[in-house]
């Protein structure tokens, strides 16, 4: 996608205004705020743009760089799998970093189903995410790593996990972890899911 061939190009080069409008025409709005982004940037809307693990790798070099102070990611429907989350975890965490900076994450319709530890990783990590959306992703298994992180963690106030067929073992399991967590305010998971919360 076009997206995706911007995002490329970002993630290797610093090109000026100039540079990209001598092949034709002038920057997009998007293009330009990836170009020079202003300094307190804090959302970056990206649904449906398709971009894939290589434009989540490209995403990834472009937040730790330019976008580090993003509170709100939305990268729905962009076939991104479990290998792209794990780059765009890196960008969030770094070495063994923590993130106060990113609030809200929404991932809806991408297939990283098996990603539960990274999604760990990123609910423990990213110390001020309230919002995670993780609807129609395939996770039909959570993974103990990832029933801990959501038991422990004390940000986290609205998480949405429904249509990922899980079953209502896993929604027990889910259940149960919960229980110990005195924070979040909305688990939505009853709508396709074999579950009951």
């Amino acid at each position: 996608s076009t997206l995706y061939h911007l995002l490329k190009f970002l993630s290797t080069k610093n090109p000026s205004s100039d540079e990209s409008q001598s092949n034709g025409g002038g920057l997009s709005h998007t293009t330009a705020i990836l170009l020079a982004p202003p300094a307190e940037l804090r959302l970056l809307d990206l649904r449906e743009n398709r971009i894939g693990d290589k434009g989540a790798m490209d995403l990834s070099t472009i937040i730790s760089g330019k976008l580090s102070k993003l509170n709100h990611l939305f990268l729905d429907d962009n076939k991104i799998s479990a290998k792209g989350l794990t780059l765009l975890k890196q960008s969030f965490l770094g070495d063994g970093q923590t993130n106060k900076i990113l609030q809200r994450l929404t991932l809806t319709m991408n297939p990283i189903h098996g990603s539960g530890d990274v999604l760990a990783d990123i609910i423990m990590g990213c110390q001020s995410l309230t919002d995670l959306d993780l609807s129609w992703t395939g996770l039909s298994k959570l993974g103990e790593k990832f029933r801990e992180a959501l038991g422990e963690s004390k940000n986290l106030l609205h998480l949405t996990i429904s249509h990922n067929y899980m079953s209502a073992c896993e929604g027990d399991l889910l259940s149960r972890a919960l229980s110990s967590n005195h924070t979040i305010l909305g688990c939505h998971v009853t709508c396709g899911n074999a579950a009951a919360m």
